[in-house]
Parts: C-alpha cells; structure tokens; sequence
C-alpha cells in the first residue's frame, strides 16, 4: 500500500503540470494570447513552461506589431488609390477633351478632301485631255486625295475609340439599336478599309450567305469591332488575302475574318 501510494504521488508530480501546460496551450490555440502556465518550478518541466510563456508572449508582440504594420500599409494603399482614382479621372477627362478636340478638325479635313476630290472629278480632270503626263498627274492627285480621305477617316475613328474608351470607364455608353443589314455592314466594311489593304497589296473577300435577314444591333458599333478585326488582320498578314465572312447559325448572323497570316497569339 506504501508503494502504490508512493507511486501515485510521484506520477501525480508529473502529470498535473504536464496538465496545466497543456490547458494554456489549448487556450493560445483557441486563440486566448493572454494565457499562460504559472508553474515555478526549478526542473526540467519548470523551464518548458517558462519557455512556452515567453513563445506566447513573443507572439502575441508580433502579432501586435504586425496589426499596427496592417494598419498602416492599409491607410497607406486607401491613399495610394485615392490618388489614382484622381489621376484616373484626370486622364480620362483630358482623353475626353483632346478628343473632342480633334475630332472636330478631323471631320473639316475629311469633309474638305471629299469635296475637293468632288470638284476636280467634275471641273478639272475631264480637260486633262489625252496629255500623258497631266493624265498621270491627276491619277497621282486622285489616289492621294483617296489616301487622305481613307487616313482621316481612319484617325476619326481612332478619335472616337478614345472616346468610347472614356464613355466606357465613366458607364456613359450610348446604345442605338436599329435593323442593321448584313450585306450593308460588309460593304460598309470594304469600302473603308480599301486602301488599308492596297498599301499592303492584300485582297479583301467578302463571303455573304444568301438571304441573310436583318439583324438587330448598334450599327457604328458592329462596325467599330469588324473594323478592328481586320485591321489586325491587316497588320498580322504580309501577302495573300482577308476573308470577311457572315452566315446564318441557327437565330443569329455570325460574322468572321479569317487571313492568310501568321495570325495572332490567344
């Protein structure tokens, strides 16, 4: 009885510490950094929970400094975004502007090319006569005023991209929608990127499935977007053609341009 009784006390010794160390360290990980092991012991389990309150404490430091760092790259980041939201809305009303601009000239010297081509296909080409050299002359002067009214509606374009671009960022887009043709948008399409595709000898194949009906959209818009995709067709394409594709698939028109080019990356 001695012996069990002396058994019992020495593990009791050992186990009611080893208990105390594990309450604090269940009450951390619940996340209690205030707990700790108040054993004052001068053994071997007297300095593992001495070391276990100096873990918790240096974490609970940490972690407070780590919160005042949070705090303070946070309000740092809030005025960061201030700032580019202001510079945002700087360059965006300047993008505006400029574009405005721009576009009022760029539609004089379009409108100007046009009417000159206009008078000197009417007054002055028809007394060149058969002369050779003021034949070619007028071809000369025909295909740069084609070249200029080709470019400036071009650069309008552009203009008005920026525009958009800026009408996107502030949610101001205006939709009109209307009965658009198929055919009519394609032919749109050829008309002005003619000369796009002259200066880099390609050819331009419409491919239109008969009987195609009227599709319902925004037409400038649908116009912007094929524009564009063969514009970049142009660019990505060296020799050999661009085909501008619409076909019925099942309720709806699809259009496409396929090129001959290397192509573009996805």
């Amino acid at each position: 009885l001695l012996a069990i009784g002396l058994v019992y006390l020495f593990v009791a010794r050992f186990t009611h510490p080893l208990r105390q160390l594990r309450d604090a360290a269940l009450r951390v990980e619940n996340g209690d950094l205030d707990a700790r092991c108040n054993l004052n012991r001068v053994d071997e389990i007297g300095v593992v929970a001495m070391a276990f309150n100096g873990m918790v404490a240096r974490l609970q430091d940490n972690i407070r400094h780590l919160d005042a760092k949070v705090e303070e790259r946070t309000a740092e980041l809030e005025k960061a975004y201030v700032e580019l939201k202001e510079l945002d809305q700087l360059k965006s009303e300047f993008l505006s502007s400029v574009s405005h601009e721009l576009r009022t000239p760029m539609t004089s010297v379009v409108g100007f090319a046009k009417i000159i081509k206009k008078k000197l296909e009417k007054s002055i080409f028809p007394l060149v006569g058969t002369d050779e050299k003021a034949a070619h002359a007028a071809a000369q002067i025909r295909g740069n005023l084609d070249i200029i009214v080709a470019e400036s509606e071009r650069l309008t374009l552009l203009v008005n991209d920026v525009l958009d671009s800026a009408k996107l960022e502030a949610g101001k887009v205006e939709w009109k929608f209307v009965a658009v043709a198929p055919q009519r948008l394609i032919e749109h399409i050829t008309a002005i990127t003619a000369t796009l595709l002259e200066q880099k000898g390609l050819t331009l194949i419409s491919e239109l499935e008969p009987g195609l009906p009227n599709i319902r959209g925004d037409e400038n818009r649908l116009l912007q977007v094929l524009i564009n995709l063969v514009g970049n067709a142009v660019k990505f394409t060296e020799r050999g053609q661009i085909t501008l594709r619409a076909e019925r698939q099942g309720e709806f028109v699809r259009f496409s341009v396929c090129a001959s080019g290397c192509g573009i990356a996805e």
